[in-house]
């Protein structure tokens, strides 16, 4: 931060808030992709699989926890907590 501001490249200020705008987007981007896998596991692919006579109980029960993250990943304010529970 302070070698940025040195040579007036960004102020501290602008550095912290490009950090948080990339936190965002990427923790964003990622609750919107686990959302659609969410979606896409539980609409298309367990019933897909339960039609075939396949058992669907352990890609239910992964589909679940990321779902459960999900939850935690909307309850979190701090930026920075939120990118590394999307990880």
């Amino acid at each position: 931060l302070a070698l940025f501001a040195k040579f007036d490249v960004l102020s501290i200020p602008e550095t912290q808030a490009r950090r948080d705008i990339s936190l965002q987007h990427y923790s964003g981007l990622a609750e919107i992709e686990a959302g659609c896998m969410v979606d896409m596991i539980s609409r298309q692919i367990i019933p897909a699989i339960n039609k075939v006579g396949i058992d669907s109980k352990a890609l239910a029960a992964a589909s679940a926890a990321v779902e459960a993250g999900l939850h935690a990943l909307e309850k979190e304010g701090d930026d920075l907590a939120k990118a590394k529970l999307a990880r």
